[in-house]
């Protein structure tokens, strides 16, 4: 990993995050607004979330026990554990219609076609880091995944929350026009 390539672009990636939040901060209409089905939906998402990660890494400690050796360098299993219950979490309150607030459908950017096309964004880049790796051949190393599967995983998890998006849509419009017969 060449460092003096990577530094700018988390630079950019910490200074992009910093305005957001100020202009966040500033600009009430950003803010969403749950209501009380969505705000118990949500605390369920984040309880099966934390028990997904719980059990993932219950389950990669006793079979990394069994065989005595890891499938992942240092710190990357706990990544990718990470990944799998924000994933729940996403697919649960899509699905639940707690993903978006109430207020979120109308105003600010946490309307759904600004969400999509970012995710939509995020996917692609994330993609064609994971072809360049892939390619390298680096996703592998002396049998243990290394850091740089986790453009791999993260294409992976936004294309899931994608297709869920894609899917709750179709239901949605499905419902709907039986409604209207």
């Amino acid at each position: 990993m060449n460092w003096e390539q990577i530094i700018p672009f988390i630079i950019c990636f910490i200074l992009i995050v910093v305005c957001i939040l100020v202009w966040s901060k500033k600009n009430s209409s950003v803010k969403d607004q749950y209501d009380e089905r969505q705000e118990m939906l949500r605390k369920n998402a984040y309880k099966y979330s934390a028990m997904t990660m719980l059990f993932c890494s219950l389950a990669y400690f006793i079979v990394v026990s069994l065989i005595d050796k890891p499938f992942a360098e240092d710190g990357v299993s706990v990544l990718l554990i990470a990944l799998v219950g924000v994933a729940v979490f996403a697919i649960y309150s899509i699905f639940n219609d707690a993903f978006f607030g109430v207020k979120g459908k109308q105003v600010g950017t946490g309307r759904p076609v600004i969400y999509i096309v970012l995710v939509a964004f995020i996917t692609v880049m994330n993609g064609i880091g994971a072809i360049r790796m892939i390619q390298e051949k680096e996703l592998v190393k002396n049998g243990l995944l290394t850091t740089n599967v986790m453009n791999l995983a993260l294409t992976i998890l936004f294309l899931l929350i994608l297709i869920a998006f894609a899917v709750k849509y179709l239901m949605n419009s499905y419902e709907d026009r039986r409604a209207d017969q």
